[in-house]
């Protein structure tokens, strides 16, 4: 694999040393076809990104706790919609008796290791490959409408690029830290065995799960980019400037540790969860994951505008809800540029000029 600094060369991405200043906008280039205006099916939003994010914009209030809540349930809306349901097949002896059998037909080291990579593996391929369509196909139009940097359109050779490294952590990397999980995991006492957890067992241990993530990734993330570690290890992850879908673990293998599985890992370990719980909750994690990657704001899915506004501006949104973010004050003008980007959002959709 070629540095970070001839991998940048190479796709026409100028140097991003000066990402530790406060107020530095990252270049107007990506490692996609840059397509005219005219030509491309979502003209409409291309004005959102003719102008390039600042780091603060006081005009704009806060949005209050309240608002903050309102928004992200009515974004995750499928998910309030699908968990309940997988909860109630959950909770179904036909569930318990398929468990059981797999259990009885494999052994403890082939459900940890093989069964747990087959399920990430395919669910991680599965939602990429159909973002592709609109990335690679315009297809369909009312998604293709809602992306957040129609100019920047990924090509098939990026999709190709980013596939290799995507492969090489999910193979190697992932399956070299599969095997140091088996053995944290019989030291921890997680389980494999029926009896299955309960509803109210697995939603505890959720919680746990999303705080200890957010402390996990917004630490460490902001470690990534510290001056000293950024060009070695992160700046490759940030090698475009718009996300891609397929690009949510294409990263070094350090930062891919570090960053995507040590905090994924960390709160199953720490609360001893049974590994159905686990499969569950890597699955969540890895579609978020996916889907703040995906470019494209999708309605009733977790907003990816947070996580996209910090491949633009490089320094602000570390997080992954944006809790500590906004108590160490680094979401940078994020509120602002929001604002504007659903204002214009909803222009576009509505076939507005205006």
């Amino acid at each position: 694999m070629s540095n970070g600094r001839a991998v940048g060369v190479e796709l026409g991405i100028e140097d991003h040393s000066l990402i530790s200043s406060p107020v530095f906008h990252p270049p107007s280039f990506s490692p996609c076809r840059r397509k005219g205006l005219a030509d491309h099916p979502t003209t409409a939003l291309n004005a959102m990104t003719t102008a390039k994010p600042v780091a603060t914009r006081p005009s704009v209030p806060t949005p209050s706790a309240l608002t903050l809540i309102l928004t992200n349930l009515k974004d995750s809306l499928v998910y309030l919609t699908v968990l309940p349901l997988f909860f109630l097949v959950y909770s179904t002896p036909t569930f318990a008796t398929f468990y059981a059998l797999l259990v009885q037909t494999f052994s403890r080291q082939t459900i940890f290791l093989q069964i747990t990579f087959l399920l990430t593996f395919a669910s991680y391929w599965i939602h990429c490959l159909l973002l592709s369509l609109p990335d690679l196909h315009h297809l369909p139009q009312w998604i293709t409408k809602r992306k957040i940097q129609p100019a920047k359109t990924p090509s098939l050779e990026w999709y190709a690029k980013a596939a290799k490294s995507v492969l090489f952590n999910q193979i190697v990397v992932s399956a070299a830290w599969g095997a140091v999980f088996y053995k944290l995991a019989g030291w921890r006492g997680m389980q494999c065995d029926a009896p299955l957890p309960s509803v109210a067992i697995m939603v505890r241990d959720f919680l746990v799960f999303v705080v200890v993530e957010e402390i996990g990734f917004y630490y460490g993330h902001r470690l990534l980019h510290h001056s000293a570690i950024y060009k070695y290890v992160h700046k490759m992850h940030h090698e475009f400037t718009a996300p891609v879908a397929i690009a949510a673990i294409y990263c070094h293998p350090v930062e891919h540790i570090l960053s995507n599985l040590l905090p994924l890992f960390a709160g199953p370990l720490l609360m001893r969860s049974h590994l159905v719980t686990f499969w569950l909750w890597s699955v969540i994690a890895q579609f978020n994951a996916v889907n703040s990657h995906c470019g494209y704001r999708i309605p009733f899915l977790p907003s990816p505008l947070q996580h996209d506004y910090h491949h633009q501006v490089f320094n602000a949104n570390f997080g992954v809800l944006g809790w500590l973010d906004r108590m160490h004050g680094t979401q940078g003008g994020f509120d602002a540029w929001e604002c504007e980007y659903r204002e214009r959002e909803k222009r576009a959709v509505e076939g507005r000029k205006d």
